[in-house]
């Protein structure tokens, strides 16, 4: 957001247009904007209620969470409302905005919006919207440094290098951003722990470096940036103005508005004020009655508390608000394996499947169930398959050596149990079926 905003007095100062009034109308406006689309989206705002409460923080009434989604709706009309007046005034005296700008804060906000909206992973929207981000960046980082390189006679060495007047150069500078970020690469592959901590050491400083030093987008009252970025330098106002409170007391409040909040959930996550599971997640369905994610998290909370019953009525109802969502279908079939309805439960985990034919959990489930039906022939090819696709998994290793000791098979059950305890050195129940397939084995 404040990247945006710093590119809007850019556009602004190039216009000669850099009234406080627009400032302030341009950061409320883009400041609703980018909140609003977290707060009123169901899978950003489900886990911000979650992290909420996980840090301790007291539940919160279901009536005020849609009021304060309602004033959310409420405010950003306004708040757009008066941009847009504005807008058509200064068009009226002939002091528009840049039109560049004005298409820089729609597409800013609308992809915000999609990333937090349209894509249902909130990690890729995350990432989607972090290379937007980055490309704006690095465009004017490339358009400033070129500028100073042919300005200043001093800069000398690998910043003239880079920024010199040649076409050549933008490959070499993508090239070079591209090897920053393949850093993180590295890091995970470097089998020496001390090169590991260094490469982490490098990116750490140069992000902390990043925010020290490159924060010349928020500067454009500087005669040396103005220049640089091409604004005419004697439209400079003075940072420097009558003001009814002292800067550091106004920074204070801010920092104010972040410490306290954070401070107030640190206290109550030590003194161990944390809010049940169970209710937790009940407020978080209540609020969010038509996210799916959010109903099945309050089944499995449900589920583990022993109330079954009540759980599948909230796995049903994550499905008719999500037909995709294969976890439902796996925990369907867990809770109809728990009731003894293993007709059920095999359907719901043979939907399972077909969602997410990679589901391995779902596989094993279903094999143990088959099993547990007599069904040794097709049990077996279910957990030989889930193994095929995670063969970490304890459990199945488990269940198939207990298959194979049914069968009379057990020769080929000990691998599997002790491929179990390799796994899982305190398995209880696959060292107990090692040693009776040891002992039918005349081991």
């Amino acid at each position: 957001m404040m990247q945006t905003y710093g590119f809007c007095r850019i556009y602004d100062g190039k216009a000669s247009a850099s009234a406080r009034v627009r400032a302030r109308s341009d950061f409320t406006l883009l400041f609703s904007w980018f909140l609003a689309a977290v707060l009123l989206s169901h899978v950003r705002f489900r886990t911000l209620l979650e992290l909420y409460y996980e840090s301790g923080g007291p539940v919160i009434p279901s009536a005020f969470v849609s009021m304060l989604r309602t004033g959310i709706i409420g405010a950003l009309a306004v708040v757009t409302v008066f941009f847009c007046w504005q807008q058509w005034s200064h068009w009226r005296s002939k002091n528009w905005s840049s039109p560049i700008k004005l298409t820089l804060v729609a597409s800013s906000v609308g992809f915000w919006w999609y990333c937090n909206n349209g894509v249902q992973n909130i990690l890729v929207g995350i990432a989607l919207f972090e290379v937007f981000h980055d490309v704006q960046y690095l465009s004017i980082v490339w358009i400033y440094n070129r500028t100073r390189v042919e300005r200043d006679e001093s800069i000398r060495g690998f910043m003239r290098f880079v920024f010199r007047k040649s076409g050549a150069l933008i490959g070499v500078y993508v090239g070079l951003v591209f090897a920053y970020g393949a850093i993180g690469f590295t890091t995970s592959g470097a089998s020496a722990l001390w090169i590991r901590h260094s490469l982490i050491g490098v990116v750490t400083a140069s992000a902390l470096l990043h925010f020290y030093y490159d924060g010349f987008i928020w500067k454009v009252r500087e005669t040396q940036t103005r220049a640089m970025l091409g604004i005419n330098t004697g439209d400079v106002i003075s940072s420097v103005s009558r003001r009814a409170w002292p800067p550091w007391l106004l920074h204070s409040v801010r920092w104010a508005l972040l410490a306290i909040p954070f401070g107030a959930l640190c206290g109550a996550q030590l003194v161990g004020r944390v809010v049940p599971t169970l209710e937790r997640t009940a407020k978080v369905a209540e609020v969010l009655p038509s996210d799916g994610q959010a109903q099945l998290n309050y089944g499995k909370a449900l589920h583990e508390a022993g109330r079954v019953d009540e759980a599948i009525e909230r796995y049903k109802n994550a499905l008719g608000h999500e037909k995709s969502l294969a976890e439902a279908e796996f925990f369907l079939g867990l809770a109809y394996s728990d009731l003894h309805q293993y007709d059920q439960s095999i359907g719901h985990y043979e939907k399972a499947l077909a969602l997410n034919p990679k589901y391995a959990d779902a596989e094993v489930n279903l094999g143990s169930v088959l099993m547990t039906r007599g069904e040794s022939a097709e049990a077996r090819r279910r957990l030989e398959h889930a193994l095929t696709l995670d063969p970490s998994m304890v459990l199945a290793h488990q269940i198939l050596g207990d298959l194979l000791c049914s069968t009379g098979e057990f020769n080929a059950a000990i691998p599997q149990y002790e491929e179990a305890l390799r796994l899982k050195p305190d398995f209880k129940a696959a060292e107990q079926g090692l040693n009776f397939a040891r002992s039918r084995a005349g081991r």
